[in-house]
């Protein structure tokens, strides 16, 4: 009796070896594979018809951004049910709790999004929580933390409400002080204010006496680097920009004129003077070895030497020899 042919509903039958009823399993492979295709193609359009989960991200935002806590709190706990590794939804959650007066239950979710991202923000966040409930003792823990990591909204410790109860004592004075650290670190290093004698407004003179210019330093960027703004007497301008480097130990400058020119010098205060040497060079010329030396004196002024060399650095010929005083008025 010859077997019923194959159809795709007949699948060889258990123990079929390939080769004994080769046709009948190639019968099978097509079908198979019409099946497999059909089915995939029906799950992909099923998928493709499903509509986004709901509550959405832009949902949850939008009543975050206009302060509707009781939606956002509800929606951003949906979103960590569905995504327990969101950080970012943990740490909104918990910052709805805590807008609906709710510290208590705001602190686990701080907690949640800490472990997943340690920030800062979601540390201060912890410690306003712990403020609130009368933990001063985690309050401050978490203070610490926050500053450890990089905290430096000054302005934002000094005037939150939630932090009140803590606002001046020695201890909080103390991280405030910290935190004024973390916001402006080049202004509290000492290194870094090695060239502060050279801010201000200068008249510059001549070592006969002759104005030859106007010098204005400023420091800019978080005190982080010295911005040179020269004027010359008879024309001519240019500008430095002048910075520690943590990494070398060095003062860096680099200058241009208008003309051009260019100078860039690497060095560092020692002997009483900010000593720099490097190279000056001009449109379409060689680079020319130079030094640069400032020299704050007793009475208030600076001494700006500039030399170049000519055979490699063996001998030095002074550039300029100038007189800082400061302008009046």
């Amino acid at each position: 009796m010859r077997p019923p042919p194959a159809t795709c509903l007949s699948p060889p039958q258990a123990g079929e070896g390939f080769l004994v009823n080769d046709r009948h399993r190639l019968r099978w492979v097509p079908c198979f594979l019409m099946i497999t295709a059909s089915l995939f193609a029906t799950s992909w359009a099923t998928a493709s018809a499903s509509p986004a989960p709901s509550p959405t991200w832009e949902e949850a935002g939008a009543a975050y951004q206009k302060g509707d806590w009781k939606a956002a709190a509800q929606d951003y706990g949906a979103i960590t049910k569905r995504e327990p590794g969101n950080g970012r939804a943990w740490y909104r959650l918990a910052v709805s709790q805590a807008k609906l007066g709710k510290p208590k239950e705001a602190i686990p979710a701080y907690l949640r999004a800490d472990a997943i991202g340690q920030n800062p923000v979601v540390r201060y966040g912890l410690a306003c929580a712990y403020t609130q409930l009368g933990d001063t003792a985690q309050a401050y823990a978490w203070l610490d933390k926050a500053i450890a990591t990089g905290f430096r909204s000054v302005d934002q410790m000094k005037k939150d409400e939630d932090l009140t109860p803590l606002r001046g004592s020695a201890h909080f004075n103390s991280l405030i002080q910290r935190v004024e650290w973390n916001q402006r670190p080049c202004a509290h290093l000492s290194a870094n204010r090695q060239f502060d004698f050279w801010l201000g407004d200068w008249q510059v003179k001549s070592p006969e006496g002759n104005v030859v210019g106007q010098n204005s330093i400023t420091v800019e960027n978080g005190d982080c680097w010295i911005h040179e703004h020269w004027n010359g007497g008879l024309g001519g301008a240019g500008e430095s920009y002048n910075y520690y480097n943590a990494t070398t130990k060095q003062w860096h400058q680099t200058w241009v004129d208008d003309q051009g020119e260019i100078a860039e010098f690497d060095g560092a205060f020692k002997d009483g003077a900010m000593r720099l040497e490097g190279y000056r060079q001009g449109p379409g010329q060689s680079r020319v070895p130079a030094r640069l030396t400032l020299t704050p004196l007793a009475d208030g002024t600076v001494r700006q030497l500039g030399e170049n060399s000519t055979d490699g650095g063996k001998t030095w010929t002074v550039l300029y020899d100038l007189l800082y005083a400061k302008s009046k008025g």
